[in-house]
């Protein structure tokens, strides 16, 4: 058993790295965007206000949803979507048709296949 051979201290703090290829490989510092909303739940202030997060609120903090929002979500809905992030390089057909309107689609470039986007 897995527990057996990991000492009982490191148990603890749930701490196994050490025993991987990936021991010794430093976290990354915290991402101070995301931190800003860590700070906006210590903050006593009635009238903080969070900036940080993409999220709006009313006269009384409340989550207010924007109608465009309400209507991508009907859409994601009534197309039956996914969720998933799009991949690190974008949205393959979006990117095509950004390239298509920033050069023309009768390009030679894009004909050429010699433009990039991500």
């Amino acid at each position: 058993m897995l527990s057996k051979a990991i000492p009982q201290q490191l148990m603890k703090v749930g701490r196994y790295a050490c025993f991987s290829t990936w021991s010794k490989v430093e976290a990354a510092p915290a991402d101070p965007i995301l931190g800003l909303n860590e700070s906006f739940k210590k903050e006593t202030n009635p009238k903080k206000v969070l900036l940080g997060m993409g999220t709006y609120k009313d006269d009384n903090n409340k989550p207010y949803v924007l109608s465009c929002v309400r209507k991508a979500e009907r859409i994601i809905i009534d197309k039956q979507m996914d969720h998933e992030y799009a991949g690190i390089q974008g949205i393959d057909s979006y990117i095509d048709n950004c390239i298509k309107l920033a050069y023309g689609p009768d390009s030679q470039l894009v004909k050429d296949g010699v433009v990039a986007g991500a």
